[in-house]
């Protein structure tokens, strides 16, 4: 818990020697973070929860495909995720009298009937600025469990010397499109970073296959982190049709922390890694992991939090993207390809969990 501290009184006589050396902070610009030197913990955590998705079979009892889950109080959230865990098989039942439409709903034998079948019709950042919501639609003959996940850095920094400083994170706003592939157009400004990309599809069965910083995946160049892109893709090619439009949501994170006495500010250091992104190999058959870790390339940032993710499949014909899970400051990627070795693009905003002793 944070230190509580105990104002102090002071005579007349000492506040009125005090008095020019308060004045001259006064309008006066952000200078270096006190002459002690001193530096602030960021503290940064997730929120979990499972919840089971009724699918299309005999079994209808399960949890509303509307979840949100939310971070403390004064919080903010910088991503929300999903984490397909697992889907119950359809295993054919026979009829003793022989009915050949035994069972009445039996699966669709055009659905995958396994994680698959799980379609994520949103997941965006609410304008309270401490909850993420979701919206599922589990199409498999069997029930679905999945996890879902927001991180969440506090409002202010942890007491150091006295004093703490707020930690500013904003919506950006929404923006429309009727496009598979979007752009967002209004950028996060100088100092800032785009974080807690969202995402609502409206009455489109399509699946995320791609979602990174405005750059795009293109290794040769570093990631822009002022803005974000997504891509779609249809969710079952034996389920055509037409894309209609998506909302996307977004927010701003200031690297620089609000000004407290004495006139001073702190810069927190926050990262892209790897810059350029880093590509893995996902191997045929069930659902592989794929992780990356803020420090993997870099040991100077062992206390950096991977606290916004990326990813981009290269043939999203052959690869399914079924979530992630966050730990600490690793993000780990559940992935399915279906035939021969795929590959696949990752990355993560990483933010140090303390504060410089300068404004930059």
């Amino acid at each position: 818990m944070p230190t509580r501290f105990r104002p102090t009184l002071i005579s007349a006589a000492a506040a009125a020697l005090l008095l020019p050396f308060l004045s001259a902070f006064v309008g006066a610009a952000p200078a270096v973070a006190g002459r002690d030197m001193h530096k602030h913990e960021v503290a940064m955590y997730r929120v979990d929860k499972y919840v089971k998705l009724a699918g299309v079979g005999t079994d209808t009892v399960g949890d509303t495909p509307f979840q949100s889950l939310s971070c403390n109080g004064g919080d903010t959230v910088t991503d929300g995720m999903w984490l397909v865990d697992h889907v119950d098989p359809y295993v054919p039942v026979t009829d003793p009298d022989g009915d050949p439409d035994y069972p009445p709903d039996g699966p669709d034998p055009s659905a995958y009937n396994d994680q698959r079948d799980v379609q994520v019709d949103a997941s965006y950042p609410s304008w309270d600025n401490r909850t993420w919501n979701f919206r599922f639609d589990n199409t498999a003959y069997g029930d679905a469990q999945v996890k879902l996940y927001v991180l969440c850095i506090h409002g202010s920094t942890e007491q150091a010397s006295g004093h703490n400083h707020s930690i500013s994170v904003g919506m950006l706003g929404t923006e429309t499109s009727s496009s598979t592939s979007y752009s967002w157009q209004k950028l996060c400004t100088k100092d800032q970073y785009f974080v807690a990309p969202g995402f609502e599809l409206h009455g489109a069965p399509y699946r995320l296959v791609g979602s990174f910083p405005k750059s795009g995946p293109n290794p040769s160049v570093p990631a822009d982190t002022k803005g974000w892109n997504w891509e779609f893709a249809l969710s079952n090619p034996n389920h055509p049709a037409s894309f209609g439009n998506a909302t996307f949501y977004g927010k701003c994170i200031n690297r620089l922390t609000t000004v407290a006495w004495p006139a001073h500010q702190h810069a927190i250091s926050m990262r892209w890694a790897p810059t350029s992104y880093v590509d893995r190999t996902v191997g045929p058959g069930s659902p592989q992991w794929v992780q990356y870790q803020c420090d993997e390339d870099n040991s100077a940032m062992h206390n950096y939090k991977a606290m916004t993710a990326s990813f981009y499949l290269l043939n999203n014909s052959k690869t399914w993207f079924l979530g992630m899970e966050p730990r600490p400051k690793i993000r780990a990627y559940s992935f399915l390809a279906t035939t021969s070795n795929q590959t696949v693009k990752v990355g993560t905003l990483c933010i140090d969990g303390r504060t410089s002793f300068k404004i930059k």
